[in-house]
C-alpha cells in the first residue's frame, strides 16, 4: 500500500490503541496499530481531502482540516464513509482538537509524589509502561543516580549563521542552554562569553551590531550598533570588563575597545587588511589577531604591534590555552593545527590532526582537548 511521504497531522485512538495520521502527498488518512502494523487506509481522494493538515478523533469519527478547501470535516474512522463538512473557513485552517475528557484517559501517575516530581529533584517524565524517568532543565545535568540534577556551567558554545547553541561537551546532542536564534540573530559571525555575569556576547554582521544576553536567554540587548561593518573578531577582557573587536569603519579596518555595556568606545589599532579572528590574554596584557597569512600580536592598549608569524596559509580559529600559555590556530591552507609560545617561539604543527580538518573555521582549547 502506498502510504504517502508527507505526513502532517497525527493523533491517537486510545480505545483501539492505534495511531491515525494525515498525509498531504497522497491526500489520504491512514491508521495503524501502535507498533506500526495493521495499516489501513481510511480515506483517500475525496474532494474535501485535497490537502489535509491536522487530524483528531472522537467516538467513531475522524476529524481533519484541509488547506485547499478551507474546511473542517469528519468521516467514519474505519471506513471513511459519511464525509461531512463541519465548517468552512475564510483562511487556511491549521490545528484542531476535540475537547472532551475521553480524549485524556486517566491512569496512575508515577510522578504524583513530591508535588509532581516523583523520585526526581526536578522534572519527572512518564516513560514506557508508566515508569518515572527524571530529566533536568537547561543549565543542569542529570547525576549518575538518574534522579537528581546538578548545575552545569561548563558547555561547548558554538555559533551558526542564524543561531547560537550551548551543548554538553561529552554529549553534544544534549542542549545545555536555550538556543538563541531568529529574530534576535540575523547573521552571527563571532561569539564569546563573560563567566562572571554569565552572559553571551556575539557580533551580527547583517544588523551591524554587538549583542549580549544571559546564558538563560533573558535580558537580550544591543551594546554596540551603527557603522561597524564586517565584524571578524570579538574578545572579552574578563579582568578590566572591556571588549575588543575588529571591524571596518570609515573605510578602515581596525581593532576597537569599549566597556562591556558598549560605552567609551575607541579604536587602538588601525590599518588591518584581511582580519579573521581576535583573541586576548588579559593576564599577560596581550592581544593576537590574524591578518591575511600572518599572526600578529600587540599589547592590549594597542602599543608594540608586530607580526608574530608569516606565511601561515589562511590561518583561522585563533585560540589561547591559558593553562599552558600556548597560542593555537588552524592553518586551513595546510590542513594542520599549529601552536607556539605566546612570544612566538617554539612553533610547531600538530600533524596528527590533519585527517580531521576538512574545512575547519573555529577552535577552542580546554584541558587536553582542542
Amino acid at each position: 500500500m502506498d502510504i504517502g511521504a508527507w505526513p502532517n497531522g497525527l493523533t491517537l485512538d486510545h480505545l483501539e490503541k492505534r495511531i491515525v495520521w494525515t498525509d498531504a502527498r497522497s491526500d489520504a488518512i491512514y491508521s495503524a496499530l501502535y507498533d506500526g502494523s495493521g495499516v489501513i487506509e481510511i480515506l483517500r481522494g475525496h474532494e474535501f481531502l485535497s490537502h489535509p493538515f491536522a487530524v483528531s478523533l472522537f467516538e467513531g469519527s475522524v476529524y481533519w482540516t484541509d488547506w485547499r478547501t478551507n474546511t473542517l470535516a469528519k468521516a467514519n474512522k474505519w471506513t471513511g464513509q459519511n464525509v461531512t463538512v463541519i465548517q468552512k473557513t475564510s483562511a487556511q485552517p491549521f490545528d484542531l482538537q476535540i475537547y472532551h475528557p475521553s480524549r485524556q484517559p486517566q491512569a496512575s501517575n508515577p510522578c504524583k509524589a513530591n508535588n509532581g516530581r516523583g523520585p526526581c529533584s526536578h522534572l519527572c517524565l512518564i516513560n514506557y509502561n508508566r515508569t518515572a524517568m527524571c530529566s533536568c532543565p537547561h543549565l543542569m545535568k542529570l547525576s549518575p543516580n538518574n534522579r537528581s540534577c546538578f548545575a552545569l556551567k561548563r558547555f561547548l558554545l558554538y555559533a551558526r549563521r542564524s543561531e547560537i547553541r550551548g551543548v554538553d561537551i561529552d554529549n553534544p546532542y544534549l542542549n545545555i542552554i536555550t538556543a538563541l536564534t531568529v529574530p534576535d540573530i540575523d547573521n552571527v559571525s563571532v561569539v564569546d562569553y563573560d563567566a562572571l555575569e554569565e552572559r553571551i556576547y556575539w557580533t551580527d554582521v547583517k544588523s551591524q551590531t554587538i549583542k549580549r544576553a544571559f546564558i538563560n536567554g533573558t535580558a537580550l540587548e544591543t551594546v554596540i550598533s551603527g557603522d561597524i561593518l564586517n565584524v571578524r573578531g570579538l574578545a572579552l577582557d574578563w579582568l578590566s570588563r572591556n571588549m575588543y573587536w575588529i571591524s571596518s569603519e570609515n573605510d578602515e579596518t581596525q581593532v576597537s575597545v569599549a566597556h562591556l555595556d558598549g560605552s567609551l568606545k575607541t579604536s587602538i589599532i588601525h590599518g588591518i587588511d584581511k582580519p579573521k579572528c581576535l583573541v586576548i590574554h588579559p593576564v599577560k596584557g596581550k592581544m593576537y589577531w590574524t591578518d591575511g597569512n600572518t599572526i600578529n600580536v600587540a599589547n592590549m592598549d594597542g602599543s608594540n604591534s608586530k607580526i608574530l608569524h608569516q606565511n601561515q596559509r589562511d590561518p583561522v580559529g585563533l585560540s589561547i590555552d591559558y593553562a599552558t600559555n600556548k597560542l593555537y590556530w588552524i592553518s586551513s591552507g595546510n590542513g594542520t593545527i599549529n601552536r607556539c609560545n605566546l612570544d612566538g617561539s617554539n612553533l610547531e604543527a600538530i600533524e596528527t590532526m590533519r585527517k580531521n580538518l576538512t574545512k575547519a573555521t573555529a577552535m577552542a582549547v580546554m584541558g587536553k582537548r582542542s
